[in-house]
């Protein structure tokens, strides 16, 4: 599925230690569906290790984006033995459609035309 929309808020990074003993790298951040509607679709996202730290390098907040994602649920069993569904939505490539107005992006007086 394609989202187009706006990033609102991207968390730091955070690595996550794995059953096995290894780590993965995770990033999560939220895009608002950009339309003229009253009520606009939100979305959590996360990527992992490679694709998180390309991410992390190159997105900011503000930025307009067009999101590839694919969805998944899976089982979780708490302490108590209650299992429930957990859905998670993880983002598989990510393209820049503008840069928004954050200060990494942001252009000096000396970059104009005119």
């Amino acid at each position: 599925m394609i989202f187009r929309g706006k990033i609102l808020w991207i968390w730091p990074k955070e690595s996550i230690q794995k059953n096995d003993g290894s780590t993965m790298i995770k990033i999560s951040f939220v895009v608002e569906e950009q339309t003229d509607r009253e009520y606009k679709d939100t979305i959590l996202l996360d990527m992992y290790n490679d694709r998180a730290e390309a991410f992390a390098n190159t997105y900011k907040e503000g930025d307009l984006v067009s999101v590839t994602f694919g969805g998944r649920v899976r089982d979780y069993t708490n302490p108590s033995g209650v299992t429930k569904k957990i859905c998670s939505l993880t983002a598989l490539r990510v393209d820049l459609e503008w840069a928004g107005s954050s200060k990494s992006h942001s252009s000096s007086d000396e970059d104009l035309p005119f």
